[in-house]
């Protein structure tokens, strides 16, 4: 989980609106969706959120990056053929 997250403030209030939503409407999936900057925050809403409360996430270009010592030339050509096989 990213608790010190510096978007912490801009995050927190989607998990508490999707909550409020969700009061007295059953089991209904719940999907965050967000671009650039939203992407980002969407990815940390989830992460920070129950796993329970949203049943997917898409991101659209989020503003993230890749740590270099992961993402090695390598592993981005194995996640290339994987990504075939989906």
């Amino acid at each position: 989980m990213i608790r010190d997250s510096p978007y912490n403030s801009i995050v927190f209030p989607h998990g508490r609106r999707a909550r409020k939503a969700l009061e007295g409407n059953g089991d209904l999936p719940v999907f965050i969706l967000g671009h650039s900057l939203g992407g980002l925050i969407a990815l940390v809403a989830a992460n920070n959120s129950p796993s329970s409360l949203f049943r997917g996430v898409l991101a659209t270009g989020p503003a993230i990056t890749v740590d270099p010592d992961i993402a090695t030339p390598v592993n981005i050509f194995l996640a290339r053929c994987l990504m075939r096989y989906e």
